[in-house]
């Protein structure tokens, strides 16, 4: 009887217990960052032609704009760009 209920435990140590600790979950997004040249018109775009609302911004520095598109995801966007690419 001691065997076998430590071939179990055995068992569940070696077979369940990793399961639970290294499950794959499904991968989340978080936040998309876009590098944009115009933020004026790009924040133009974001806001009234696709619709999304802003939200605060921590940086205050005139060079970025945030979105919330989820609850927990973010649209970034960066003045910055030299020049537009596709």
């Amino acid at each position: 009887m001691k065997k076998i209920l430590l071939a179990l435990a055995c068992a569940f140590v070696m077979i369940v217990i990793p399961k639970l600790l290294f499950a794959q979950s499904k991968p989340v997004l978080n936040h998309i960052a876009l590098y944009v040249k115009n933020l004026q018109v790009s924040t133009a775009f974001y806001s009234d032609v696709v619709g999304i609302d802003t939200i605060p911004e921590p940086f205050h520095d005139g060079k970025h704009t945030w979105y919330g598109i989820s609850a927990n995801s973010h649209l970034h966007l960066i003045q910055g760009a030299k020049e537009i690419t596709s």
